[in-house]
């Protein structure tokens, strides 16, 4: 049992201070284990120059002293030992595929837990979700824009949920390319049941992801909590149907909060599955009328990770390679890529800007 991932599984499982919180003692203390090993008092003088807001403790009457003197490794040692015998993984906020995230989004957790294989490719993440039922039209949508999708060299992620996301899972795999399912509990079992079968298939081909252990229920709040980092996940995120009321709306307008690609196909006014996703085109989702449409400038995580790096403060070509430890012939390439979409332009200062920044 590795112990540096038992100390990440310990502090983002913590209950009783806020993700806000373990980030800051993150930040100052330089890992889980050194987290971990802070004293009581070293902890609450750390923390006495920051927000009140950092030293409260949530959800229980204890002050942070107390929080932090009763804290134990065991219950991160048995989560640990139980994902190990069922061959769950976990990715930690440092890790190569969740370390963007985990940097230019504040809700992301520490850990994710997954079963299955992660792609380390540049592959861009697109999730495809809709509804329950699903009409004819939003059949035959679907099915093409996932089999064009994988056709173009993107992951297909969806929530295995009934309806939608069922079937872009079931269509990615008849193509025999991987899938992601986010799931709104622990991996100890699907949601809902019955695709239970679904969710193997797709482990075996792709990965099963979660933010929660083993064991914990599929509870309405963890459904919200799943759509964020399903949002965050995807480069691009395709809604093909959606009541107004819908979690798929909540998704959607979680992605385009954090500036992602978000397509919507449009429908008839009298359609209630068409309500949610009209409503998303007039709100600034792009519209979705066939292929071509997603062809257009579907953003690579790298060309992304160029971009972030110019929002935070304009760049020098050479900034960019040394900040981000990448080639600069690469660099060069998303640059070209983000210039072309009108997203970044370079200026007499020498410097990348984004387009209509200072």
């Amino acid at each position: 049992m590795p112990d540096n991932e038992v100390y990440w599984v310990w502090l983002n499982e913590l209950r009783g201070i806020s993700i806000a919180t373990k980030r800051t003692l993150l930040t100052e203390l330089g890992s889980p284990k050194e987290v971990f090993d802070a004293s009581p008092s070293q902890v609450c003088d750390l923390l006495s120059t920051y927000p009140s807001s950092l030293r409260r403790t949530y959800q229980t009457s204890q002050s942070l002293s107390e929080l932090w003197a009763g804290r134990s490794i065991k219950e991160a040692q048995q989560i640990v030992t139980v994902h190990e015998k069922h061959e769950i993984r976990s990715l930690v906020a440092n890790d190569n595929l969740h370390q963007f995230q985990f940097a230019r989004a504040p809700r992301s957790p520490l850990v994710l837990y997954y079963r299955g294989s992660l792609s380390f490719s540049e592959k861009p993440v697109t999730g495809v979700i809709g509804t329950f039922p699903v009409s004819s039209y939003g059949r035959t949508v679907t099915r093409e824009a996932v089999q064009h999708l994988i056709e173009t060299g993107h992951i297909i992620a969806s929530g295995l949920s009934e309806g939608t996301d069922a079937l872009v899972h079931e269509t990615a795999l008849s193509l025999h390319a991987p899938t992601y399912a986010f799931l709104p509990g622990g991996l100890h079992k699907a949601y809902p049941a019955g695709h239970a079968s679904l969710m193997e298939r797709i482990a075996e081909a792709g990965a099963v992801i979660s933010p929660f252990p083993y064991g914990k229920e599929a509870l309405p709040f963890r459904f919200i909590r799943r759509n964020e980092i399903f949002a965050l996940w995807c480069d691009s995120l395709l809604v093909i149907e959606t009541s107004l009321t819908s979690g798929t709306m909540s998704t959607a307008r979680y992605a385009m909060a954090n500036r992602k690609r978000v397509l919507a196909v449009p429908g008839s006014l009298l359609e209630s599955g068409s309500s949610g996703t009209n409503l998303l085109l007039s709100e600034g989702a792009e519209v979705y009328l066939s292929e071509p449409s997603l062809n257009s400038s579907f953003p690579s995580p790298a060309t992304e990770r160029v971009i972030e790096c110019i929002q935070e403060h304009p760049r020098t070509t050479g900034e960019l390679s040394q900040i981000l430890d990448v080639e600069l012939e690469s660099i060069m390439e998303s640059l070209a890529a983000a210039e072309a979409d009108n997203r970044v332009e370079y200026r007499v200062d020498g410097r990348w800007h984004l387009v209509g920044g200072e």
